[in-house]
This record gives C-alpha cells, sequence and structure tokens, in this order.
C-alpha cells in the first residue's frame, strides 16, 4: 500500500529516520501499519458494498494513510499527555510535508486536512462522537478496531500496560476490556459494526480466561 504511493513512499521513509517511537511496546510500527491496513480494507469495502452508505475517494484515501501514518509519531510511550502527543505528531506531519513536498495551493490543504484526522484520536477525546465527520470517524473507529486485529497480548496487554505504567495485570485487563467495549458501542461504521459481531465475544472470552489464570 505504502510503495503504491510515491508520496507515502517518500513519507514513510522520513518517518523511519525520524520517528523515536518506532519500537515502543504499544506506539510503535506495528500499531501503525495495522491503522493503514484497516483503513485500506474499509476503502475497499467501500468501493463495491453500496451498504456502506459512502463510497470514499482516493483523496479520502490518501489524507487518511497520511494521517494514520503520523497520528502516533513520536508518542512519548505514556510520559506525557495525550494532547502533547497529538501536537507533536502534527508537528512532525507538519515538517516532513515542508521537508518532502514543493509548496503549492494543495499543500496547506493536505497539512489541514491531516491535522483535523490526527486530532480525532486525542484521548480524551477532545471532538465530541456526535461532531465527528467520515475521515475522523474512520481513524478513530480504526484506532479501537485494532484490538480485534492485531497481537492482542503483545500489543494491548504487554505493550499498552507497559506503557501505562500498570503492574496489576488483571486489573489493567478488566479496565482496557471495559474501555474497548464501551468504545465500540459508538460504532457507526458498518465495516465496524461487522468486526465487533463477529470477534467482540472471543475477544471478552479470552481476556476473562487470562484473567482467570493469571498467577
Amino acid at each position: 500500500m505504502i510503495s503504491s504511493n510515491e508520496n507515502l513512499s517518500t513519507f514513510y521513509k522520513w518517518v523511519l529516520n525520524r520517528s523515536t517511537s518506532l519500537t515502543l511496546p504499544y506506539h510503535n510500527l506495528r500499531h501503525t501499519f495495522c491503522m493503514m491496513q484497516l483503513i485500506g480494507t474499509i476503502w475497499n469495502h467501500s468501493q463495491t458494498d453500496d451498504s456502506y452508505g459512502f463510497k470514499l475517494s482516493d483523496e479520502d484515501l490518501y489524507v487518511l494513510l497520511v494521517s494514520a501514518l503520523f497520528h502516533d509519531f513520536s508518542h512519548s510511550g505514556g510520559v506525557h499527555s495525550d494532547k502533547e502527543n497529538v501536537a507533536n505528531a502534527i508537528a512532525g506531519l507538519e515538517r516532513c510535508l515542508d521537508e518532502c513536498t514543493e509548496y503549492s495551493s494543495k499543500l496547506n490543504w493536505l497539512k489541514s486536512s491531516c491535522a483535523s484526522v490526527i486530532h480525532a484520536t486525542e484521548y480524551p477525546y477532545v471532538i465530541p462522537d456526535e461532531d465527528l465527520d467520515l475521515r475522523q470517524r474512520i481513524i478513530r473507529e480504526c484506532d479501537i478496531l485494532v484490538a480485534f486485529f492485531d497481537d492482542v497480548f503483545l500489543q494491548n496487554i504487554i505493550g499498552l500496560s507497559a506503557e501505562m505504567r500498570m503492574t496489576d495485570v488483571p486489573k489493567y485487563v478488566m479496565d482496557w476490556l471495559k474501555f474497548i467495549m464501551d468504545s465500540s458501542k459508538k460504532f457507526q461504521l458498518k465495516y465496524s459494526l461487522d468486526v465487533l459481531d463477529k470477534y467482540s465475544a472471543e475477544l471478552v472470552d479470552e481476556m476473562k480466561t487470562f484473567i482467570e489464570t493469571w498467577h
């Protein structure tokens, strides 16, 4: 997906050479790739499935992929607030665009479009759910959907708990699971609802079994 777009390839190489969070326990390159893959999947489905209620344009896909690539750029891994993390991510995005693209009327448009999308991931959420536009909704829901696709133990249990400095693992797992399930109640995208219907019971059972066997 990245290699199919010359600009994305350039941005990706820029991120690899400058991001300080590529190997964090959770907010790492794997998380970024999972987000981009989910966005690509939603774009593909929107092209052929009328029940989605929308058809994403190539422009939508480009803005979403660039936003996903930068949404956790040089994340602090729990050291700073998410407000600071998001501000840092947007600063990285703008620096990359300035260094890697020629100035044009679309440059400022791309900066503001991607910044608007990235802001939707700031937690606690600063944009109410009912005020999300389509691109913002997609990236926010994908940021929750990763829990159903990524390595749940390596990323979400070991990785995220480490970044959050959690030592009571069973309590952390229950709090994390509650957050995922509560957040998923606000899903509106057909793809997200389909994933929830297919995998939520399995995820809950898996986490409960993990807690019961924890020593």
